[in-house]
């Protein structure tokens, strides 16, 4: 029989459901020492925080290389749109002479 956690702690399968994840994720935050435990509980606020951490940095971030080359891109296109209205205004200066 299983103990139940004092207040303010979580066992993992609870830990799991507290924050939509696996319980296999729990002992993976565990192991990485991310997360403390004791027992089988770990402790709600200490869950809660690391999840909200994990949470804010969730997705691959760009890499600087990716960021160049879109701005690089931007400015081709920018260039291109300025080129193309340029050309527009010419022909309609020329129509109303």
């Amino acid at each position: 029989m299983t103990r139940r956690p004092p207040k303010g702690w979580l066992t993992l399968e609870g830990a799991a459901q507290r924050v939509g994840r696996s319980k296999r994720t729990i002992q993976r935050w565990i192991s990485e020492g991310n997360l403390g435990q004791t027992y089988e509980w770990v402790k709600e606020d200490d869950l809660l925080e690391l999840a909200r951490q994990k949470l804010a940095h969730r997705g691959r971030p760009r890499k600087d290389a990716d960021k160049d080359q879109l701005i690089a891109e931007l400015q081709a296109e920018v260039a291109r749109l300025r080129a193309e209205n340029d050309d527009l205004k010419r022909g309609l200066i020329r129509e109303n002479r």
